[in-house]
């Protein structure tokens, strides 16, 4: 608790060191700088002090490529992967678990007050423009603090001139996309729209062992059943600009999925599905000069839906029959005032409010509706960015208050025993944060930052289910202090290089209050604050393009993820899914005019998929190999062959759920 006061002191104490004395008579206007070339070339923006990773994905039309695919090859990056494409994913920077970690699109919160997590097999990737991971630190710009870090999904902006793209994927397990993008600007107005269809039979074959890992007598090769799907993802934008250069945006995305699901590989389900339908919908308006001409403003309204519906009616995934709907529904607002305070400092102040229902209905119950859970939110964020020493120094303190009142109306869960948990639950924190950014030389730049973070709980730990899980709304939120410091390497024209670029990164995290399930009778578990976790690693990052046809990428991650609980059989062992070392490599023969080869190599070492450490999967090394010509005389035409998985490696991510082996795929894209 000294520490925390100390810290929180500090970050006070560098608001006050306003440096009021460099303010000049003209306001400065801070420009990002994003240098983007390939998928796997990580960039930091300039005018930042965490480690930040932009992940280019306007070239993913071309491909069949996945935003679960393309983030697992990023540095500090971890994914979990049930199955192939499609399937379920869940997402972990930095050794964070996958519900502290926040994911966006175009800065609208995806996380869900009812688990947490995001199926990152949903999340659409040919229509972004660009993906930002945010490395164990939340920006101003971003409502909610974030143990983790944050991911933020950028969606395609209106290009000068009209365009139009159509693409045609098909590939191995009856795999076929279709893209179709059409954009246009008029004087004032401009639009994009986009729609994405993509379905698989979901058929790869892979050794089962019949649950006897130990007797490869009994093993056999068969292939995936029920793990079928197919989704449609459309996206529309709206830009008007007014006379006075103020902007209303108007964002709106559709996503219906409909699915097979397959349960564990040696005893697979033929019935058992899930259907999704969620609709993102953001109202912005931009005003340069809000009053003052040193002061910009940004207001956001938006709205989220999305609906599960998930039948078992055979009861071949968990316990018994089911048949369930679920449906999450949030509407909120949120202002972000920018103050140019003269040439050296801006000053940031972000306010929000979200409000998100979720109802559940059990059709198999009576009654079949389930109590309404409720959750208000209230956040508020001050930073001050201070460029010092003709720019090269850049301190940025950050001040968040968030406040968070959970409610559950209707009959409580186990309402007539005495593990029932309270109707209400209320938290509020503080959660403080320093950024220090130094450039060196034109070459060399150091970044560092320190900051306390913290994670609510879920509606299912505070209120539980009417199965077999029990409220407890005496839980405490997950907090942690995250820091890290590390440097940045760029030099252009070197010799026979066009462009070199270094990081490294070191990190720590000291996480307290894990919130576990714990059984607590026969037939019920109850949700406590027991576990303690120490997460420690170091992050590489490299590119270099040069000699007019090359472009070398790649990063490494080594990481220690250890729990650090009083628990006496858990304490020392190695967090679940966070493996010791993470490679990914790329490599690309290019020409502009006929088009490129390209390479990747993704290393994951064993790690194991229980706390216990008593279950484990070995090492593993994907190859990946591509493609792509561009014909002449057919202008904005490309023709793409891709192999994945190259030498038909057996692997999983979690026990019991296969990856795909090797496969084959070809796009067809043309840009008119």
């Amino acid at each position: 608790m000294r520490a925390t006061n100390c810290f929180s002191l500090l970050c006070v104490s560098a608001f006050l060191t306003v440096a009021i004395a460099l303010a000049g008579e003209q306001p400065l206007r801070l420009e990002e700088v994003v240098v983007e070339e390939t998928p796997l070339v990580e960039e930091v923006k300039e005018e930042a002090t965490p480690f930040i990773t932009v992940l280019d994905t306007t070239q993913t039309p071309t491909r069949v490529q996945t935003a679960t695919e393309l983030l697992s090859e990023s540095v500090g990056v971890q994914v979990r992967q049930f199955g192939g494409l499609g399937d379920f994913a869940t997402l972990s920077i930095r050794g964070s678990a996958s519900n502290q970690v926040a994911i966006y699109l175009d800065g609208i919160l995806l996380n869900q007050a009812g688990i947490g997590s995001v199926n990152i097999a949903n999340l659409p990737l040919d229509s972004l423009e660009r993906i930002e991971v945010y490395r164990g630190f939340t920006p101003v710009t971003f409502g909610t603090s974030a143990l983790g870090g944050v991911v933020n999904l950028v969606t395609r902006k209106t290009p000068e001139t009209v365009a139009n793209e159509i693409s045609l994927s098909y590939g191995s397990f009856t795999t076929l996309k279709a893209d179709l993008f059409r954009a246009q600007r008029f004087q004032r107005l401009d639009y994009l729209l986009f729609l994405n269809y993509t379905g698989s039979r979901g058929d790869f074959t892979f050794l089962d062992d019949k649950g006897t890992p130990n007797n490869e007598a009994d093993d056999e090769v068969t292939e995936r059943q029920n793990n079928d799907f197919f989704s449609l993802d459309v996206t529309g934008k709206l830009r008007y600009t007014l006379s006075n250069q103020a902007e209303i945006h108007f964002l709106s995305n559709l996503f219906y999925k409909d699915e097979g699901i397959p349960g564990i590989g040696n005893f697979q389900s033929t019935h058992a599905s899930l259907t999704t339908l969620r609709s993102i919908n953001n109202l912005r308006w931009r005003q340069p000069e809000l009053f003052l001409p040193e002061l910009e403003g940004t207001f956001n309204l938006f709205f989220t839906y999305q609906q599960d519906r998930f039948e078992d009616r055979f009861g071949e995934i968990g316990v018994g029959n089911q048949d369930n709907r679920n449906t999450t529904q949030a509407l909120g607002g949120n202002a972000l005032f920018t103050y140019f305070w003269g040439d050296h400092q801006v000053l940031s102040f972000l306010s929000e409010i979200r409000r998100e229902t979720f109802d559940t209905e059990d059709r198999l119950a009576t009654p079949p509706e389930g109590p309404t859970q409720t959750r208000m939110q209230y956040a508020f964020a001050l930073q001050d960015d201070i460029f010092l020493w003709s720019d090269r120094l850049l301190l940025s303190p950050l001040l968040r208050y968030e406040i968070f009142r959970n409610d559950f109306s209707g009959k409580l869960p186990f309402q007539l025993s005495s593990i029932a948990p309270d109707r209400r639950k209320s938290e509020s924190f503080f959660s403080p944060k320093l950024g220090i950014r130094l450039r060196l030389t034109d070459m060399l730049t150091l970044r560092g930052n320190i900051g306390k973070f913290f994670r609510v709980p879920t509606f299912l730990e505070l209120f539980g289910d009417r199965g077999t899980t029990v409220g407890n709304t005496d839980l405490v939120p997950e907090s942690g202090i995250n820091w890290d410091i590390g440097f940045r390497v760029e030099k252009r024209q070197l010799g026979p290089l066009t462009r070199l670029f270094l990081e490294y990164a070191y990190f720590q995290s000291e996480i307290d209050d894990l919130i576990l399930f714990i059984q607590n009778s026969q037939r019920t578990s109850i949700a406590q604050n027991i576990s303690q976790a120490r997460i420690q690693g170091h992050e590489v990052s490299f590119s270099l393009t040069g000699f007019d046809h090359l472009l070398l990428s790649g990063n490494y991650t080594y990481q220690q993820a250890k729990d650090d609980s009083n628990i006496p059989f858990l304490r020392g062992k190695r967090l679940p899914g966070r493996p010791l070392h993470e490679l990914s490599t790329s490599l690309e023969l290019f020409d502009k005019r006929y088009g490129k080869l390209f390479y990747t190599l993704n290393f994951t070492s064993g790690n194991f998929l229980d706390r216990a450490n008593l279950v484990s999967v070995p090492s593993r090394t994907i190859h990946n190999l591509g493609l792509t010509v561009t014909p002449p005389g057919v202008k904005g035409l490309s023709l793409t062959f891709e192999v994945k998985n190259l030498t038909d490696n057996q692997i999983q991510d979690v026990a019991g759920f296969p990856l795909p082996g090797r496969a084959f795929f070809g796009t067809v894209d043309w840009k008119f």
